[in-house]
């Protein structure tokens, strides 16, 4: 058998939550109160990596994947060749996969294993888990999600007593926010301005998956740093008179005539402004993609919590998803990808677009999403 390095105890710095490097080691008799303060910032990735089962905790989608995804990265760091699995324990064949793929192996392969769902889990995962738990192995991790709340609490309660590390992953209000989006703006070696912050805030809501996207768009395409509140506010506010959100607005209620006016004006106005148009308009068509998985009957600020926007756009989101079928969706996130591709140009060289081609690929892409309404 060939003999496995053990997972190192640190890993890249660019790893996908922020972490505090001179955590301690956690050493037996203090996990019972680590359990209860971890959170993302403060887990240490020495102690990540060595954890032979790492429980995540909450049910913010983005930020269990985020350390779900860090998991199999410290892993990498050390061994390249490890590989990832990913079983649902919502599956009724749960348990058989769990078990083919805890087996050994011939060459006893690096592996982080994934297990989703896991308020749906039943008796016989959790025997599989704590069946594995039990036999130590230096290259096997094992990675699994709980969104928390009622359903599954008895599995949870187990998945606590075998965990050696909790991640807690819920949905993050006020300071949460500003501080999570002032670590996102570190993560890409930026900085950004507290007035900045408070403008993203304000313009994405409470989704940390597009205050993460929102980050990256914005160091991709500004030079200055730090980012201050006025480039923030001129990337997704559009330009004078004309509002980005007014012209997403227009055109995901099927407004031709008033989105082809507003988007004139805007250029009359300001010419080259395509890339905060095209981020409108994905900003849009992402809150109308969110809210379709969202129960019908929900109240109205619980749906907003869930998208991450404010309670009163609620009912202005769902009736722009009225006239829309997910195919015409689907379709015109690809449009608003080209577009976005064809209004920025080449930013590493610093090749911009002319405003006239802008303009082109702005309304091209407007009139194929229309037109796909005619056409189904």
């Amino acid at each position: 058998m060939i003999a496995r390095r053990p997972i190192a105890a640190s890993g890249p710095r660019a790893i996908v939550l922020p972490m505090n490097e001179k955590s301690p080691r956690r050493s037996g008799a203090g996990r019972s109160s680590a359990r209860k303060s971890a959170s993302p910032a403060t887990v240490s990735d020495d102690v990540l990596a060595a954890a032979p089962l790492v429980l995540v905790l909450g049910k913010e989608e983005f930020l269990a994947e985020r350390a779900i995804d860090r998991v199999v990265s410290l892993a990498r760091a050390a061994d390249p060749s490890t590989q990832r699995r990913t079983v649902s324990a919502a599956s009724e064949t749960a348990a058989q996969e769990l078990s083919d793929a805890l087996a050994p192996t011939l060459f006893d392969d690096g592996m982080v294993l994934a297990i989703t769902d896991l308020d749906s889990a039943d008796d016989r995962v959790v025997a599989v888990i704590s069946a594995a738990l039990a036999t130590p192995s230096d290259t096997r991790r094992l990675v699994a999600w709980h969104p928390g709340g009622v359903k599954g609490r008895s599995v949870l309660e187990k998945m606590r007593s075998l965990a050696a590390v909790v991640v807690p992953c819920e949905p993050m209000k006020g300071r949460q926010l500003s501080d999570f989006a002032t670590a996102e703006f570190a993560r890409h070696a930026r900085s950004a301005t507290q007035g900045a912050i408070a403008a993203m805030v304000i313009a994405i809501g409470d989704d940390p998956r597009g205050l993460a996207a929102a980050v990256a768009q914005l160091t991709s395409d500004m030079v200055d740093d730090p980012i201050d509140e006025s480039a923030v506010l001129a990337f997704y506010d559009g330009v004078a008179d004309v509002k980005g959100w007014d012209l997403s607005d227009q055109l995901w209620s099927i407004q031709p005539d008033e989105v082809f006016t507003s988007l004139r004006q805007a250029e009359q106005i300001k010419p080259g402004s395509g890339p905060a148009y095209t981020a409108a308009l994905g900003m849009g068509l992402r809150n109308m993609v969110r809210l379709s998985g969202s129960p019908r009957g929900a109240p109205d600020a619980d749906v907003a919590r869930e998208v991450g926007i404010p309670p009163f756009k609620v009912r202005i989101v769902r009736a722009q998803l009225d006239r829309w079928h997910p195919a015409q969706l689907a379709r015109a996130v690809r449009r608003i990808a080209e577009a976005d591709h064809q209004v920025k140009g080449r930013s590493e060289t610093g090749e911009g677009v002319e405003p006239a081609l802008q303009e082109y690929a702005l309304e091209s892409a407007i009139v194929k999403i229309l037109a796909s309404r005619q056409t189904d």
